[in-house]
């Protein structure tokens, strides 16, 4: 797996803006802090949430889709994955999915 620095989509941003014009900023703030649970590096290694902890791949023990988004499930860690969020995210989605030895689905 090459390594990906992961940026938030321009859907991600069309969304925050929305949401905050009509709550008054407040939506977009807790979608901003939610990042910190958000992978931001990966590797072939593993994976750098926004927080700085970093999880090898090989802890990982399964993956599951809930509500349009991919869990990427460490023991007690659960990694969130909004694929419409993170820019390219259905390619670097691909990529773990192959780095995990998972099929496609």
């Amino acid at each position: 797996m090459q390594r990906h620095e992961i940026h938030v989509s321009i859907g991600f941003w069309a969304v925050a803006v929305t949401l905050g014009l009509l709550t008054a900023g407040i939506v977009p703030v807790v979608m901003i802090l939610s990042r910190k649970n958000w992978p931001k590096i990966l590797d072939n290694d593993g994976l750098t949430l926004g927080d700085g902890t970093r999880i090898p791949w090989s802890a990982c023990t399964h993956v599951h889709k809930v509500a349009g988004r991919t869990d990427l499930v460490f023991g007690g860690t659960t990694v969130p994955f909004p694929t419409f969020s993170i820019r390219h995210g259905k390619r670097i989605l691909g990529e773990i999915r192959q780095r995990l030895g998972l099929a496609e689905s």
